[in-house]
């Protein structure tokens, strides 16, 4: 099930794919960025854009122009690139292109046919051929994310029992940046880090405190906000927090709710023993499994299979007595891992050398492995499990995360941070009178050796200092960029700003050295959640952190600071804020001369974990303090 995770800076939602990008020169070359898991099937994403599926395929969801089952993965007819997302379901497969369309295959739901038709090969979804920014399959219906952050569904088993996606659900017209499915009901994520639900409510899977069935959206107990990510299974659902604690609701008989019991849950509940360290959960049938920060991978519920008959034996049998009750680790996945999703009874794995690995029932071939062999641990996808390259070091897990620049126009940057193949980029530089301003393309799927997306301004924002007040900003596209990396420290970036083109040659910046890299890494996008306006970009090198923080003046313009040199102690660092004016802007010849530096201030941070902390600053004689969160995209 593909999700889509909260933004960083303001409302424009982003894809979440779920996986690794990969680079040219790497010693280890990914050939998948994503996986999705169906009923009793499984896709994958290739980094050229590709899709490929293996196992059931008696109503076509392999898209391979047949009805014949396959053991390992085969081509997906008419996409071999272009495709950005994927998702699976009980019958059928979705992808999500990069013009926003959506094309779906096996056994669906359309106008004048409520018993459903099969599609052997993929189709456009009609009136979906663009605006879709990412896509979710239930049992039989399938939902989009719109540009608006609005969410549309079609299927027979959809709440809004609409058969094309020309409607918005009923009181979903913007506001949501995330959306998961389960087998009957959908769920949200919004903007205010808060999750709603509908549909089958039958053992209180919609978090509502009841057990009522809603055809419109209803608030989920405790959680107006604070969710970073959602994932529904057959009857339960679970929200990743923005602490990197996991909370479920639902039903419980097999404890895939992870709290120690078997009793259902009308509300969420803490899973035991994961308050903070996830980075991204999936929920199967009746289990559920979590990401953690350090690339491992623990499951709770009802176990994917169980073998009797001693060793050899394959006979698969549903004993209600063979369940974890709290998350327990999945052996040879304690690290390594870039993304994970869960099936009916089986789970994969995108590794961070770009594999796939499987495990759980494999009657169909949903494994991949070339068997129907059940598997209790997990195994390598034929033809999935990555490759070498020549090159002497291997790729880190997200290479492109960190300070790039023109080392020959000191006065500009950009922070690039990469979670899995997803890129956010947020451009510091200047207007045409040298004031700071700053642009970010929010998403950025990464596809071969570089990404595109759309370029935004956003103004009207609160100046640090006086109480937020979101709703004074405007969000402004304003035009595209593209990055082509070469390798994992050199690219180009191509850009179109209000109709104004140009090319520049960008470099990561190194600005720490160290023979030892610390335990924690502090890289990343960092928000306060209830200000969604502005933001931090965080890149550490060794013991040191720069960083860039983007806000607004007094008037609401943009603006941006930058501490270049905030030494960690501990799990703190201080250090000067400065401002640089007098820029050039990227539309005309660089003037090195002409830039101002000024101290401003200063700003100390200090993290409880990788995930949350607290920044503290004085700005022009202006002090405050805020928290901060890790932001997953």
């Amino acid at each position: 099930m593909s999700q889509l995770l909260k933004r960083f800076f303001y409302t424009l939602p982003l894809v979440f794919i779920g996986c690794l990008g990969s680079m040219p020169g790497h010693a280890v070359e990914s050939s998948v960025v994503s996986i999705a898991a169906g009923y009793d099937h499984t896709c994958a994403l290739t980094t050229a854009g590709g899709v490929k599926c293996w196992g059931n395929n008696e109503s076509g969801q392999l898209g391979n122009n047949s009805t014949t089952n396959s053991l390992k993965p085969v081509d997906v007819v008419g996409l071999a690139s272009g495709v950005v997302a994927i998702a699976a379901g009980y019958r059928h497969t979705c992808a999500l292109t990069t013009a926003g369309g959506v094309k779906c295959w096996g056994e669906l739901y359309e106008p004048l046919h409520y018993n459903g038709v099969k599609h052997l090969t993929p189709v456009d979804m009609p009136d979906l051929t663009s605006g879709a920014v990412a896509i979710v399959t239930g049992g039989a219906y399938t939902c989009a994310l719109t540009t608006t952050g609005g969410v549309k569904c079609w299927g027979v088993y959809s709440p809004l029992l609409a058969t094309t996606p020309e409607v918005y659900v009923k009181d979903i017209n913007s506001g949501m940046t995330a959306i998961t499915a389960g087998f009957f009901h959908t769920c949200g994520l919004t903007t205010a880090g808060g999750v709603k639900c509908w549909g089958v409510n039958h053992d209180g899977q919609l978090g509502d405190n009841s057990s009522t069935e809603h055809l419109t959206p209803v608030d989920v107990t405790g959680l107006p906000s604070g969710a970073a990510a959602i994932t529904a299974g057959w009857a339960h659902t679970c929200a990743l927090t923005t602490a990197g604690g996991v909370k479920c609701w639902g039903d419980n008989f097999y404890g895939q709710l992870g709290d120690n019991s078997r009793t259902n849950s009308l509300k969420p509940v803490d899973v035991s023993g994961l308050a903070s360290g996830v980075a991204a959960i999936a929920a199967g049938d009746e289990y559920t499994c979590a990401l953690t920060t350090a690339g491992g991978v623990k499951c709770w519920g009802a176990k994917l299979v169980t073998i009797k008959g001693g060793p050899g034996s394959t006979n698969y049998s549903e004993s209600f007595d063979e369940k974890d009750l709290t998350p327990v680790n999945v052996n040879g996945l304690s690290s390594g891992v870039a993304a994970l999703a869960a099936g009916r009874k089986h789970a994969c794995v995108l590794t961070t050398a770009g594999g796939v690995k499987c495990w759980g029932l494999n009657d169909f071939g949903q494994l991949g492995d070339n068997t129907n062999t059940n598997r209790l641990a997990p195994m390598d996808v034929i033809g999935l499990s990555g490759g070498v390259t020549s090159g002497p070091v291997a790729a880190p897990a997200s290479p492109l995360t960190g300070l790039w620049w023109n080392q020959n126009e000191s006065g500009w940057g950009m922070s690039i941070t990469q979670r899995d193949s997803m890129a956010f980029l947020a451009w510091y530089t200047y207007d045409s009178i040298g004031k700071p301003t700053w642009f970010v393309i929010s998403s950025c799927p990464l596809v071969g050796s570089g990404c595109t997306g759309d370029l935004y301004s956003v103004v009207g924002g609160t100046p640090l200092g006086v109480p937020w007040n979101g709703s004074g900003k405007v969000v402004t596209k304003v035009g595209t960029g593209s990055v082509a990396f070469s390798d994992n420290n050199t690219g180009t970036l191509n850009y179109s700003v209000n109709g104004v083109n140009g090319t520049k040659q960008i470099t990561r910046q190194m600005f720490a050295t160290g023979s030892v890299q610390p335990s924690v890494n502090y890289s990343a996008l960092w928000w306060n959640e209830n200000e969604s306006g502005w933001g931090l970009a965080i890149t550490q090198q060794y013991g040191m952190i720069f960083a860039t923080m983007y806000t607004y003046d007094a008037s609401g313009n943009p603006v941006w600071y930058v501490a270049s040199s905030c030494p960690l102690s501990g799990n703190s660092c201080a250090g000067d804020l400065y401002q640089v004016t007098g820029g050039s802007a990227p539309t005309v010849t660089w003037n090195d001369a002409a830039k101002v530096v000024t101290k401003v201030g200063t700003v100390n941070f200090t993290f409880q974990n990788s995930s949350a902390g607290t920044l503290t600053y004085t700005i022009n004689g202006v002090s405050g303090s805020k928290v901060i969160s890790r932001q997953l995209f």
